[in-house]
């Protein structure tokens, strides 16, 4: 049985300030859901979907658009022209949220870069192709 209100308790306190950025910005949350294991699902609706996911205990952002799931790593990745994706083995320790940045300013800076940037979905999945292709080859 879901319990949708436990994982509004249970958020850290960046992660929510990140849903309220969305929602000043006009987002409205179409789905919200708390189940077993830690896990958990706030889809909020926009010009652009997000969904914050909670998984074991870990808190992830994806942003959806295109009909492509753009995860918050490969925006920032994309956004900044990152490409030193560190292997996932070299770090023992496990975030609490994915990835482990504050997410009220990388929210909002991704989200602008989105909607601003014509090239950006294209960008974006670039950016994951190097980043499968750097830490799993």
């Amino acid at each position: 049985m879901y319990d949708a209100p436990k994982i509004w308790e249970e958020m850290p306190a960046d992660v929510r300030a990140a849903i309220d950025i969305l929602l000043d910005d006009g987002f409205r949350i179409a789905e919200a859901a708390s189940g077993g294991m830690a896990s958990g699902l706030i889809r909020l609706s926009g010009d652009i979907e997000a969904i914050v996911s909670r998984d074991r205990g870990q808190w992830m952002f994806d942003f959806h658009l295109a009909g492509k799931n753009l995860d918050l790593d490969a925006v920032i990745a994309a956004r900044t022209q990152r490409s030193d994706w560190t292997p996932a083995a070299a770090d023992k320790r496990r975030p609490t949220q994915v990835p482990d940045v504050e997410w009220r300013v990388e929210v909002a800076a991704g989200l602008n870069w989105l909607r601003s940037n014509p090239d950006a979905v294209a960008q974006v999945e670039e950016a994951k192709r190097q980043r499968s292709k750097i830490l799993w080859s």
